[in-house]
């Protein structure tokens, strides 16, 4: 038999249902309202970044009347950010930290007051490279180190408190690291443009 492509005029397919449930809410995002990566959340909040150069804070609390409330924070960047940013939660100092790879080549950490008054944000520190970044960092709670790369081919290894520069590793092609890194077991993988895997021990 003829193979069917899935729509809704393969046997079957025209029984399928509508999602059976109503939207809880939504919110509209001014602006070029694209995340550059896929939402982060944390507790009861959600962190992303869009193309305008602004970073966001979204509620997610169940109990709010106007969804357009639910936007409890935004910042205009100096830059472009790139893919998905990580939020880390610092027991120590009681606060949030946030970090944003931005295409001026500045990785961005800020720090995040989660409060029953509301959220505060700050700036914890900045550390620049020379070439843009177009990928999200990674972070390993447990030794306090952000990760992430840039497109000079190199990866950078950061206390995640100072943002002091603990490492950093530039592969011998100086081949673009347009790919995010992964920190699993005591171990940072990373993939430059020319397809070639990287293991690192942190």
């Amino acid at each position: 038999s003829e193979m069917c492509i899935r729509d809704s005029t393969c046997p079957g397919e025209s029984e399928a249902r509508d999602f059976p449930s109503s939207v809880a809410w939504a919110v509209t995002i001014p602006g070029v309202a694209v995340p550059s990566g896929q939402p982060t959340v944390f507790q009861n909040y959600a962190f992303f970044a869009i193309p305008d150069r602004i970073f966001y804070i979204i509620d997610l609390s169940p109990n709010i009347p106007d969804p357009q409330n639910r936007i409890v924070y935004s910042e205009t960047l100096p830059a472009g950010v790139s893919g998905t940013i990580p939020v880390v939660w610092d027991d120590e100092r009681q606060v949030l930290f946030a970090f944003l790879a931005a295409d001026n080549g500045i990785l961005y950490a800020k720090k995040i007051s989660i409060t029953p008054q509301g959220i505060s944000v700050s700036p914890a520190w900045e550390f620049a490279t020379v070439s843009p970044l177009f990928s999200s960092p990674a972070v390993d709670p447990d030794s306090k180190v952000v990760y992430f790369a840039g497109t000079d081919a190199t990866l950078y290894a950061l206390d995640m408190i100072t943002g002091s520069l603990l490492w950093k590793f530039t592969n011998e092609r100086r081949a673009r690291f347009i790919s995010s890194p992964v920190v699993v077991g005591g171990w940072v993988y990373i993939v430059d443009e020319q397809g070639r895997v990287y293991a690192l021990s942190r």
